[in-house]
């Protein structure tokens, strides 16, 4: 019985490790995919040409559900990056890059 005992307390520690390890180890400091930098992207013109109207808000949903987000998972994708300057410095000079090509094509088209 007593052997039990110090196996289930070394199982319950080992465990407790193994999480503890998990939770760190698991600790995203990857850049995000591209369909989220694409989502977030076309989000930032929307929001530049719509600001605030009610047809914003139906091309953000659009938007998230062309790339396979929802409200909650794009957020969540947001707070990680922003939870890591440089990550989050990265991806934003990223951005702001792509979204200086897209100005400067639509400059070229007459």
């Amino acid at each position: 019985m007593k052997t039990l005992s110090v196996i289930i307390k070394a199982l319950k520690v080992f465990i407790l490790a193994g999480l503890f390890f998990a939770m760190f180890a698991c600790r995203q400091d990857t850049p995000p995919s591209a369909e989220f930098r694409s989502a977030y992207i076309e989000m930032r013109v929307v929001s530049e040409i719509y600001g605030i109207r009610p047809e914003a808000g139906l091309l953000h949903k659009a938007i998230l559900e062309k790339y396979g987000f929802t409200a909650i998972s794009f957020s969540e994708e947001v707070n990680r990056l922003r939870s890591d300057y440089r990550l989050w410095e990265t991806f934003q000079s990223g951005v702001v890059s792509e979204l200086d090509s897209l100005i400067e094509k639509k400059k070229r088209k007459p």
